[in-house]
């Protein structure tokens, strides 16, 4: 397997990777997740390219590309520490659970040492039980929570 920075051909690949996460969204909350619409639209993922402050990788096996890995660089409150921020992490489903996220993931965390970070960090929506299990066996913990209360 290799994980570089993903280029304008690879934007076919991941705009494929961002709707299965979407449609697992959808199933979490559907109130604010629409079916088959990803987090970014192939002209906001191709402006994203070449980004040094919000790098997109991606992780090729034989190839094809199988996974990708969102970034940014962030300061962290009144501190100004600098975080590496995960934006979006995502296994095809056909290739879970054969080590590619947790490779990405350690890829991720050397990038933010190399960068000088103090931290990594990342948002998990609630009820996304796969993803919190695997980001807690990668060694993170709660920062923090945000509590909402729906108004209908």
């Amino acid at each position: 397997m290799k994980i570089r920075l993903a280029e304008k051909e690879d934007a076919p690949a991941i705009m494929a990777l961002l709707l299965q996460i979407a449609n697992l969204h959808v199933g979490l909350r559907p109130d604010l997740f629409v079916p088959d619409v990803p987090k970014y639209d192939e002209k906001e993922l191709l402006g994203m390219l070449g980004n040094e402050e919000r790098p997109i990788y991606v992780a090729e096996k034989d190839g094809v590309v199988v996974a990708h890995l969102f970034c940014q660089s962030k300061i962290l409150g009144t501190t100004k520490r600098k975080i590496f921020y995960l934006d979006d992490l995502c296994v095809d489903e056909k290739c879970r659970h054969q080590g590619i996220g947790t490779a990405l993931f350690a890829f991720f965390k050397e990038e933010a040492k190399r960068r000088g970070c103090y931290a990594i960090s990342l948002n998990c929506w609630t009820g996304n039980e796969e993803a919190a299990s695997f980001y807690k066996k990668m060694g993170m913990g709660v920062r923090s929570e945000t509590l909402e209360l729906i108004l209908k």
